[in-house]
C-alpha cells in the first residue's frame, strides 16, 4: 500500500524535475524574488550538490504547499510524540534518529528508482492513497504508474483535500480505506 512519500517514489528523476518546475511556476507567479534567486541557484535537478541543493528544493516546496495542506505541522506531529502517554520520550528520539538515518543512507539511492521500468506484474492486491495537491512523490506520476500495472485486484484513492500526507490530512477516509482494503483482502 502506498501511503507515504517513501512508498510511492515511481520515477525519482521525473519527480524533481515535476517539483521543480512546479514551485519555480509558483514563485514566478508571486514574483517571490528570495525563491526565484534560491531556484535558478540551484538550477533543474540532478542537482550538483544534491543534500543542499535538495534542501534549499524542499523549502519552497514546503512553502507552497505541495508538500502539506490541512495537515498536523511537524511540531504537532512531534509534540504528540513526545508528550503522549502512548510514547516514551526514548521512543522519540528514536524515531528522530532512525528517520536521519534513513534520509543519509537511502537518499543516494532515489536517483536510480524508476518502478515504471522495473515493476509491472504484481501477483498480490496493490492499493495507493494519493494527495490531489502532492508534489513531493507528484501524484500524476503514481497515477500513471497505477494505470500501466498488472494486478489481480488494484484500487487508486484520491484525497482531494491532502497533500503529501494524507492519512493525517484526511484521517478518517484514510481509516476507512484501509477497513475497505482489510475486508476484500482477509
Amino acid at each position: 500500500i502506498g501511503y507515504s512519500g517513501k512508498k510511492k517514489v515511481v520515477n525519482h528523476n521525473a519527480r524533481e524535475l515535476l517539483f521543480y518546475v512546479k514551485i519555480y511556476s509558483k514563485a514566478a507567479g508571486e514574483q517571490n524574488e528570495k525563491a526565484l534567486k534560491e531556484l535558478e541557484g540551484i538550477g533543474n535537478p540532478p542537482y550538483k550538490n544534491s543534500g543542499v541543493d535538495t534542501f534549499i528544493q524542499r523549502k519552497w516546496l514546503m512553502h507552497y504547499g505541495g508538500s502539506g495542506l490541512k495537515v498536523k505541522t511537524r511540531n504537532e506531529i512531534l509534540t504528540g510524540i513526545f508528550f503522549s502517554p502512548e510514547y516514551s520520550l526514548i521512543d522519540g528520539v528514536k524515531l528522530l534518529l532512525g528517520n536521519i538515518f534513513s534520509l543519509k543512507t537511502l537518499f543516494v539511492y532515489l536517483e536510480k528508482v524508476d518502478f515504471m521500468e522495473k515493476y509491472q506484474k504484481f501477483d498480490v492486491p496493490v492499493y495507493f492513497c494519493a494527495g490531489r495537491y502532492d508534489y513531493c512523490t507528484p501524484s500524476v506520476l503514481v497515477e500513471k504508474y497505477y494505470e500501466s500495472i498488472d494486478a489481480p485486484k488494484k484500487n487508486f484513492y484520491w484525497f482531494e483535500e491532502s497533500a503529501h500526507e494524507p492519512h493525517l490530512g484526511e484521517e478518517e477516509k484514510f481509516v476507512d480505506i484501509m477497513i475497505e482494503i482489510y475486508n476484500e483482502t482477509k
